[in-house]
């Protein structure tokens, strides 16, 4: 017979609060043990004790949730936690007048003329597939735009309403760059190019907005990188070689998607003002900056 040195546990409930699976965790030793969950069903006012082994495909695990947040012998659970399981045939009957009737649940269609407010109600409900879906709705409205362009920034940039937003709305371009909680990292994250008329305005902000872009992008295209060669800031160029406290990958000159022809303009440039900096100041000061920004990034 097995003996744990302890258990924990875990508690998943189904948006309609009709069904709650708790999962065991037992330990023996250094390894943990998932053996069996406990499968909690309310119907008709009783409450139904059920036992699934935790290999069966359970409905409640098949609503689309990231994968990694189930796999249960990479991320043990070390301390209690409530998450929400989506069954996404609930969702359609909870908010059916929203869809279309034949929607497939892993690429729901919203129906065209969903309003703000049924937008925002979809936006409540804990599926990445429904959320996302409202992101790529041209009925969205800014708010909600603004809500969901960290999750689902491609979505967000290509829907219709983005350029009426942007043609409409004063310092449109500002308020999507500063939605992103960490605009300079993020931007980086994203499976698509930005597109040429955000990167022209994020190259012609005085602030060093561009810059942060700059030192961590991988995507950033030549033709950008080209133009930054004429700087006379001593600190752009620190920030593109820079190597203190980021992984080498997140430089400019670690990334072999960029010509050689411009990451030696890139070196050439940046020793050029070191010598420069140690002539006025006696000490590298382009190091020196570049360190002090890397700290306050």
């Amino acid at each position: 017979m097995q003996k744990y040195s302890y258990l924990e546990s875990k508690l998943i409930i189904s948006e309609d609060r009709n069904n709650y699976l708790i999962l065991l965790y037992g330990k023996n030793g250094d390894r943990y043990f998932h053996d069996f969950m406990v499968h909690v069903k309310l119907q008709n006012g009783r409450i139904n004790l059920l036992k699934d082994s935790i290999y069966l495909e359970y409905k409640l695990f098949k609503a689309g949730l990231d994968q990694f947040k189930y796999d249960y012998y990479r991320h043990p659970c070390n301390t209690f936690q409530c998450e929400f399981a989506i069954d996404l045939a609930k969702v359609y009957e909870l908010h059916k007048s929203c869809f279309i009737s034949d929607t497939n649940p892993k690429q729901p269609t919203i129906k065209l003329d969903a309003t703000v407010e049924e937008l925002k109600e979809l936006s409540t409900v804990e599926s990445k597939y429904t959320r996302k879906a409202v992101a790529s709705h041209p009925n969205i409205s800014l708010e909600l735009l603004l809500e969901l362009l960290n999750e689902f920034p491609t979505e967000i940039f290509n829907n219709p309403s983005f350029d009426i937003f942007r043609k409409r709305e004063k310092d449109f371009l500002r308020t999507i760059f500063n939605a992103f909680p960490d605009s300079y990292y993020s931007f980086d994250q994203l499976d698509f190019v930005l597109p040429d008329f955000f990167l022209e305005w994020m190259f012609e902000q005085q602030e060093k907005l561009f810059w942060y872009f700059v030192r961590c992008s991988h995507k950033i295209p030549p033709k950008y990188l080209e133009r930054l060669m004429d700087d006379d800031d001593c600190t752009t160029f620190a920030y593109l070689i820079c190597r203190w406290n980021i992984p080498f990958y997140n430089n400019v000159v670690g990334n072999y998607h960029i010509p050689n022809e411009i990451i030696e303009k890139i070196w050439e440039r940046h020793r050029y003002f070191e010598k420069v900096c140690q002539k006025k100041n006696k000490f590298n000061h382009c190091i020196g900056e570049c360190e002090g920004i890397i700290s306050s990034a």
